[in-house]
């Protein structure tokens, strides 16, 4: 068991000892993660909403008649909940949105709950809490984790020093090393969702779009707020973007829209699963390393390892990543050519040909 895991399973067992769910309670869970709570929920409340920023949670949790699994990160329209459920996600903007989204979808009455490790975000969360609800306190506190009640909302409006509301489409214009510019919609929870990140520019400088991009059809795995694959549509006869952050999918739609990208589409998957077996001349990503808190190269290495079913028989895999996680051994062993096209002290740019 992961150190993720055993976090969730402290705090949904901390969330256990001190909640209390009705049979006509209205509950929200902003998380798809702890299964098993979901299904005792499930099977015990009148009504049960499940969002979550990931699209393989949701897509891993099991069916339940009386569980509403929503595909949109965040509750729209006027529904009102009895409980809310929060584990302290990754990022405190992230956190802050979610904090938002249960003021404005609790019911008077309601309680919100907030899960996870002391240290991990859930002090930090209930103390920004304090913002928004008349009541924010500790409700259980062990094995450095807490689960914090919150309750009476106050505020109208998202705290004006806390930036623009996170739960909404932000519009940046991303200047890129060719000379052109990208309006891109983007919010919080979005891998360098308010600048191009120093890697992703690199890459864009590396890859020789007459050659690598020209006329062929592209696939961008992790595709963010639609950066790349935005800029790969110039050139390309089509392109997919791909990615597992549904917040992600949402932005990179609106951004290929008000570009008036039209041979371009972006998808939810977990890695390739939402291809159908598509193939491509191309795979570009700039893959994400981190699982929470924790350095990890699992996401990377599925997409070395599993190109080969969605690249033609000439096709190239190019990553861009930080300098100190090696790829290339692992690319050796699905490709006939690894080369490095280009780097700096922090990120390198690598071409992967021929599929084996």
């Amino acid at each position: 068991m992961g150190k993720a895991t055993d976090s969730a399973t402290i705090s949904t067992t901390l969330l256990q000892e001190v909640a209390q769910f009705d049979a006509k309670d209205r509950v929200l869970s902003l998380t798809a993660e702890p299964f098993t709570l979901l299904r005792q929920l499930a099977r015990t409340v009148a009504q049960l909403d499940v969002y979550d920023l990931d699209y393989s949670h949701l897509a891993a949790l099991p069916a339940q008649n009386n569980m509403h699994v929503h595909t949109s990160v965040y509750p729209q329209g006027d529904a009102r909940y009895d409980k809310v459920i929060i584990f302290v996600p990754k990022g405190r903007d992230v956190a802050k949105a979610q904090l938002w989204a249960a003021a404005k979808s609790l019911a008077d009455d309601g309680m919100v709950y907030v899960c996870g490790p002391t240290k991990g975000g859930a002090k930090t969360i209930l103390k920004d809490a304090s913002e928004l609800f008349a009541e924010a306190n500790t409700l259980i506190f062990k094995k450095r984790h807490r689960v914090g009640g919150l309750g009476k909302p106050t505020a109208t409006r998202y705290p004006s020093d806390w930036g623009a509301d996170p739960t909404q489409r932000q519009q940046r214009t991303f200047n890129l090393p060719d000379g052109q510019s990208l309006l891109v919609s983007t919010m919080p929870g979005i891998f360098s969702w308010d600048a191009l990140d120093e890697g992703t520019r690199l890459l864009l400088e590396k890859v020789d779009p007459e050659t690598d991009i020209r006329g062929k059809a592209v696939l961008d795995v992790g595709c963010g707020n639609g950066v790349i694959g935005g800029w790969a549509a110039k050139y390309a006869d089509r392109v997919t973007m791909v990615d597992d952050n549904l917040l992600a999918v949402e932005c990179s739609q609106t951004t290929l829209a008000q570009n008036d990208i039209g041979n371009a589409e972006a998808l939810a998957s977990d890695v390739y699963s939402a291809l159908d077996g598509q193939q491509y001349d191309l795979i570009v990503t700039n893959p994400p390393f981190h699982d929470k808190f924790d350095v990890t190269t699992n996401v990377a290495h599925r997409i070395i390892r599993e190109a080969k079913a969605h690249l033609k028989r000439d096709g190239a895999l190019i990553w861009v990543a930080n300098a100190f996680l090696r790829y290339e051994s692992v690319a050796e062993e699905h490709f006939r050519s690894v080369e490095l096209l280009g780097g700096n002290t922090k990120y390198v740019v690598v071409k992967a040909s021929r599929p084996k």
